[in-house]
């Protein structure tokens, strides 16, 4: 949009150049006698109304369709990237918010995290001193998702005793999916064991929660 914006400004602006530059010429040609002065309304007499030129057909239905495809656009997929950026900015309720909204079954909930989502023969095929990076990554996302999962079963514990089943219930569940989607087949064995632990809490938490 900001781009057809940009268009339709500079197109007002040679439109502009043009009509001056014809003033010009006509100018020119008058002997270079200055032209009359407009004459003026009787004093206490209405001035006559201003009309402002109508929009431009060109410039109308593009500043229209952009503004309704903004609107119409479906909203950019969350994924566990976001929540680990929120987390560690402190931001723990936008975090959580962002985990219940990622789709966990979606080829993006993983994006930007290749240790969840490789298989024990990708891993094998890096070099040591790769393999070993990406070990040690596990290990410390292990460490902080293992916190994050945490935080949102004593969120939905607590919405349970405050009466809340819907709310505990949709934690539970995001919780579920998550580690559901990490023990996929052909993810590497330490991530579905992590995601298998993962789930069945929250399955456990889900039957508890009436």
């Amino acid at each position: 949009m900001r781009r057809q914006k940009a268009i339709a400004v500079l197109v007002a602006a040679a439109m502009a150049m043009t009509f001056l530059a014809g003033c010009g010429k006509k100018e020119d040609t008058s002997g270079g006698q200055a032209p009359p002065a407009p004459e003026t309304a009787p004093e206490g007499a209405a001035a006559p109304p201003v009309e402002k030129p109508a929009p431009t057909q060109a410039e109308t239905p593009a500043v229209e369709d952009a503004n309704a495809a903004a609107e119409t656009a479906p909203p950019s997929p969350r994924f566990l990237g976001e929540v680990l950026v929120s987390w560690n900015t402190n931001k723990r309720d936008e975090a959580v918010q962002k985990f219940l909204a990622i789709q966990w079954d979606a080829p993006t909930a993983f994006q930007g995290i290749p240790m969840l989502v490789m298989s024990e023969q990708q891993l094998a095929a890096l070099s040591p001193e790769q393999r070993g990076r990406i070990v040690k990554e596990t290990q410390n996302l292990s460490d902080l998702l293992r916190i994050i999962v945490a935080h949102m079963i004593a969120t939905g514990e607590a919405k349970a005793a405050a009466g809340d089943t819907d709310g505990a219930k949709a934690h539970f569940a995001a919780v579920q999916r998550c580690g559901e989607a990490m023990a996929k087949p052909g993810r590497m064995q330490d991530v579905q064991a992590m995601g298998q632990a993962i789930a069945q809490l929250a399955r456990e938490k889900l039957a508890a929660t009436q």
